[in-house]
């Protein structure tokens, strides 16, 4: 039996951000949450609450925007749970989707992970397989052609994250790597 994703509204993430705090605040709480024999609960709630409190607009907005806008704040760790990736990283793949010349909403929506209608998802998914057999367009992709590039990394984006009512994937062992081209 799966649960249903609940939204997170702002209600839910200050909620989180006050019991983050009570949770860290626990005389054990640092003790439980290093052991490497006790503490899973802990380490358990840890990973939500940190995961709902990062969208408290009242500490300064969402994560992801200020991933984006580069501005997030980065420490000299960071403990991230299966498929996250650090805020460092994060910001590092946000500049290289804007270098590919990605807009702000764009990035947001390859970083996020938001579907597209069944529509939209099989129309981009056309387009990509019609792209792929010109080999003129081919040709250009492969010899690193900025537009090319630019456009196949929105259809892919789009067709990685699927479509509204598609059966989720676990995406926990999904990894999107960013990377220059020469």
């Amino acid at each position: 039996m799966s649960e249903e994703a609940q939204p997170i509204t702002q209600e839910l993430a200050a909620d989180a951000t006050k019991a983050l705090a009570e949770l860290q605040a626990r005389p054990d709480f640092a003790a439980k949450y290093l052991s490497k024999t006790d503490g899973y609960e802990e380490k358990r709630a840890f990973a939500r609450l940190m995961q709902l409190s990062q969208h408290d607009t009242a500490k300064g907005g969402d994560r992801l925007d200020k991933i984006i806008a580069g501005t997030a704040e980065t420490g000299i760790g960071e403990v991230t749970t299966a498929g996250q990736i650090s805020t460092h990283d994060a910001m590092l793949s946000a500049a290289a989707l804007r270098e590919a010349g990605l807009s702000d909403p764009q990035i947001k929506q390859a970083m996020a992970g938001k579907p597209l209608s069944k529509a939209e998802y099989d129309m981009v998914k056309t387009l990509r397989d019609d792209r792929m057999g010109d080999k003129e367009w081919a040709a250009k992709l492969l010899s690193g052609d900025t537009k090319a590039h630019r456009d196949m990394l929105l259809m892919n984006t789009i067709v990685v994250n699927g479509y509204q009512g598609q059966d989720a994937q676990p995406q926990t062992s999904t990894t999107m790597t960013i990377r220059r081209l020469p």
